[in-house]
């Protein structure tokens, strides 16, 4: 600033009421980093337990066992055949029932499982969810149940 001038001020004056925007008015809620990366690693694992084959694994099981059923029902008509099949077509069809209705049910201990550990996952995301909200003072316990807009 050259010598011997003066500072520039500048002088406002309110003439209407101003509103502030404050994190009530814009429902935002400031999240720490380290909260915000929490949930994210928590949702980024139940993304890799939906992404696994076995998460679908009672589609596997249906196909099993139509598969099963298939193989079981086929040896009807070959037991009342008129001619003798060849000794290898009764063990066929009894392995190929065997061992689909095996699968079949290995799926649904494995999709039971697997349902377990996602449904675990959804309750800690929701408990680290609340465990947020509850550190910040603008929520009260209607704005906590309420459900977002559509």
């Amino acid at each position: 600033m050259p010598s011997g001038s003066k500072p520039s001020t500048l002088s406002i004056e309110q003439t209407a009421p101003v509103a502030l925007a404050t994190p009530e008015s814009l429902e935002i809620m400031p999240l720490r980093r380290v909260d915000w990366h929490r949930v994210g690693r928590d949702v980024a694992r139940l993304k890799d337990r939906l992404a696994h084959p076995l998460a679908d694994a009672n589609t596997w099981a249906a196909t099993f066992f139509g598969m099963a059923g298939a193989a079981g029902l086929g040896i009807i008509p070959v037991a009342t055949a008129t001619t003798a099949p060849d000794g290898w077509v009764f063990p066929a069809f009894g392995f190929a029932c065997g061992s689909t209705l095996l699968m079949g049910i290995l799926c649904v201990v494995f999709g039971r499982d697997a349902k377990r550990l996602r449904d675990q996952d959804i309750t800690h995301i929701c408990e680290e969810m609340d465990e947020i909200e509850s550190h910040h003072p603008s929520l009260t316990a209607s704005d906590a149940d309420a459900t977002p807009p559509a």
